[in-house]
Order: structure tokens, then C-alpha cells, then sequence
């Protein structure tokens, strides 16, 4: 009777660390590279823009590439025709001149109502 006990209340330990781990693993899964993602949307940043202003939670968390003239830079990021702010992860390496035209791709996180710019971080050059 102890025996089997014992064995019930291991196996139930083990039941439960199991399924544990798999929703452990199933929550916090590391997320993809923005490198290796499709992109939802490829153009202009004007065209973007205009059809971000309409409605953005439809574009929130996708995967953007945009091509438009650097307009400011700062130590996170750039923005992009006066409208769309780029954030990189590393941007120390990378030169970078006001008026160029450049190639980003980059994960949308928002519109800011104030500034009426449309923010991407992660961002990557492509061009």
C-alpha cells in the first residue's frame, strides 16, 4: 500500500512538472527575428502613412518594409519623410546621412495621436 502510494504521488509530480514546462515553453517561446519575417505591407512611407492614419490597430505587431528620405536622426533611431519613426536595436555602426533614401524594414508598435507619426522598432536596413 505504501509502495503504490508512493508511486501515484511521483506520478503525479511528474504530470505536473510536465505540464509545467509545456506551458512554460508555449508562453514565453522566443520570438522570431524581424530578418526572417514576411513582410505585411512593402512601399512608399507616404502611402503607408495615409493608410495607417485611417485605421492603425490593423497594422499593430506587423511586419513592415518602408522606403522613404531620412529627415532626422537621433541616437535609437530616424525618421523617415517627417511622418514615421524607425527604431533600431544597434544603431552605432550604421552611417546614416539626412535627405538619403533608405530601404527599413521594421515591426510596427503604434501611432502617436500628438506627433501624428507612425512608430517601428526593431528596425532593420535593407537598403
Amino acid at each position: 500500500m505504501n509502495l503504490k502510494r508512493s508511486k501515484n504521488i511521483l506520478i503525479t509530480i511528474s504530470l505536473i512538472s510536465l505540464i509545467g514546462f509545456g506551458g512554460y515553453s508555449y508562453i514565453y517561446k522566443s520570438h522570431k527575428k524581424i530578418e526572417f519575417k514576411n513582410a505585411d505591407f512593402e512601399g512608399k512611407t507616404n502611402d503607408f502613412f495615409k493608410i495607417t492614419k485611417k485605421d492603425s490597430n490593423v497594422w499593430l505587431d506587423k511586419t513592415i518594409v518602408l522606403e522613404g528620405i531620412i529627415t532626422k536622426i537621433d541616437k535609437k533611431g530616424i525618421v523617415l519623410d517627417n511622418s514615421i519613426y524607425c527604431q533600431f536595436n544597434n544603431l552605432k555602426n550604421i552611417e546614416l546621412s539626412k535627405n538619403s533614401l533608405i530601404k527599413i524594414k521594421g515591426n510596427m508598435i503604434g501611432f502617436d495621436d500628438l506627433l501624428e507619426e507612425i512608430k517601428l522598432n526593431q528596425c532593420i536596413i535593407l537598403k
